[in-house]
Parts: structure tokens; sequence; C-alpha cells
């Protein structure tokens, strides 16, 4: 999904998406992603169950994909 923004700040483009979802997402996100924790790390530092931490990360991962599909359909592509 990330080709769609060769050639461009990808990182700045993604992070405006991330920057839009529920707080609760970008955290686990920043923790998954740029801290390279895994669910199980997360689980303990915020104190849920590692269910949920997997159900948050697949739940923003959905969001994130729907939104770039959304922008590349905008832009000409499919």
């Amino acid at each position: 999904t990330l080709e769609i923004f060769a050639g461009e700040n990808a990182f700045g483009r993604l992070q405006k998406y991330v920057l839009r979802l529920k707080e609760e997402y970008q955290h686990i996100l920043v923790m998954k992603y740029h801290e390279e924790m895994s669910n199980k790390e997360i689980a303990e530092r915020l104190h849920l169950p590692e269910s949920t931490v997997a159900t948050r990360i697949f739940r923003a991962r959905q969001i994130l994909r729907r939104a770039l599909e959304k922008e590349k359909e905008k832009r000409g592509g499919i």
C-alpha cells in the first residue's frame, strides 16, 4: 500500500494519517513500530490483555489502509 507514496515524503504523509487516529491506536502503533516492542511488552506497559493490544493494532492498520486506499483513488489510482 505504501508504494503510492513513492517519490514523496512518505513518512510525513503516513504520519498525517496516524495523527488522525484515536490516541489509544496512536500510542500502540508507536510502541509497536517505532519502539519495536512486542505485543506482550506493550500489554505489560499499558496493563492490557495481549488480545486487546493485537486487536488495536489490527484496527489501526485497517483504518490506515482504508485512508491510504482512499488517497490512492483520489490521485487516480485503482
